[in-house]
Formats: C-alpha cells, structure tokens, sequence
C-alpha cells in the first residue's frame, strides 16, 4: 500500500485525479478516472471503476467491485455495498463515438444514505438523506429521506433510523430514541423529540445494513 501523506492508495490502482482529500483508503485494481472529486476519511476497495466526474464526498464507503459512472454525486458518509452499479444512460447504444453529454442523466445520492450490495441504481433520480436501498434491488425511482426500498425493481418497504434501525413508528426509534416527522420528501428528525427527553445523544449499535 503506498503511503502519501495521509493517502493510503495500493501501487496496483490506476489514479487520473488528483483532487483526493486526507485519510482516504483506495484497494487493489480500482481505476479512478481523471476530474473526479473524492472526498476526505473515504474508503474505495478492490476493483471500482470511478468515471470522470464523479463526486464522492466526505466519508463515503465504497465496498468492492462498485461501478461508479458519470453524472453520480455521492453526500458525506453514503455506504455502498459490493458490485453496486450505477448507471447514467437511459437508452444506451454501442455507437462509434461517445454520446452526447446532454444525454447524461445526474443521479444524486443523500447524505447517510446505503445502498446494498449487486444492486443496479438506474439513472436521473434522487436517493434521500438516510434511505436505504436493499441488496439486489434495481432501483427505478427516487427515494425518499429515509425511506427503505428493496426488490426489483425496488418498491417501499418502510422507513429507516439515522442508526440505521428500520423504524416501526416514526415517533420513536426503539434502538436510540430518535423521533421523526413525516413531511413531502419523506422523514425528518423532529424538532422537540428525542433529543429534549434525553438530552443528549444515545449510543448506537453499529447499522447492519450494507
């Protein structure tokens, strides 16, 4: 693994850009294009493909084996499980020349949220701050804030904790306390709930989803 400065990247890894912020991992044989933005404390195992211009923000945890293609912005602290794919052409064809950049559809990815492992997030949509995108899903639509969908393609199937925790009532995660509100893009943490009772933040147990 070569060490520079902060930077853990394995002398196996092809690396185009040079906009890599400190304490970042990167594993064996990714290839990570040029005029991608990869942010600090991120994570990028074995064998990713990251296109140009690519975001990945603060934080990110990028499993093996994800594919990563123009148009994709990555939040802060997003987990992406192992052979995740996301796409940026709607209607691709195997032409001579590269299509057209119009044709690219932005594909954004909130803050928190996870997105389980073999799963194929199509593109053009918005994956909400904490949502959760189960294993093996395809993933057709947007994605509410914290909201938990899975299958294929993937449908609603309930809502997720900051923790991590699926939530059986919104007023009161039973892991940690914390007490949400339902509001047009989905959850929200509620203003006077969780935090007031208990006055500080409770410990969480390590999410489980991946």
């Amino acid at each position: 693994m070569e060490e520079t400065s902060t930077l853990q990247i394995h002398p196996s890894t092809i690396i185009e850009t040079d906009d890599i912020g400190e304490n970042t991992t990167i594993g064996p044989f990714s290839h990570i294009e040029k005029n991608v933005h990869i942010g600090r404390n991120c994570f990028i195992g074995e064998g990713c493909h990251i296109q140009e211009g690519v975001h990945i923000s603060d934080g990110t945890h990028l499993e093996n084996g994800v594919y990563i293609w123009r148009g994709v912005y990555l939040s802060e602290d997003v987990f992406v499980g192992p052979q995740a794919v996301f796409i940026n052409y709607r209607n691709p064809r195997a032409y001579s020349h590269p299509p057209r950049r119009e044709e690219i559809l932005q594909t954004k990815v909130g803050r928190g949220a996870s997105i389980g492992a073999n799963s194929t997030i199509l593109c053009g949509h918005i994956i909400g701050a904490y949502a959760v995108v189960g294993a093996g899903s395809t993933l057709t639509h947007s994605v509410r804030a914290h909201e938990i969908v899975y299958g294929n393609p993937a449908r609603h199937q309930g809502w997720a904790c900051e923790c991590g925790e699926a939530l059986y009532d919104i007023r009161e995660c039973v892991e940690c306390g914390r007490s949400y509100e339902m509001i047009d893009t989905g959850l929200r943490l509620h203003e006077y709930g969780w935090d007031l009772r208990l006055r500080t933040v409770p410990r969480c147990s390590e999410s489980p989803l991946r």
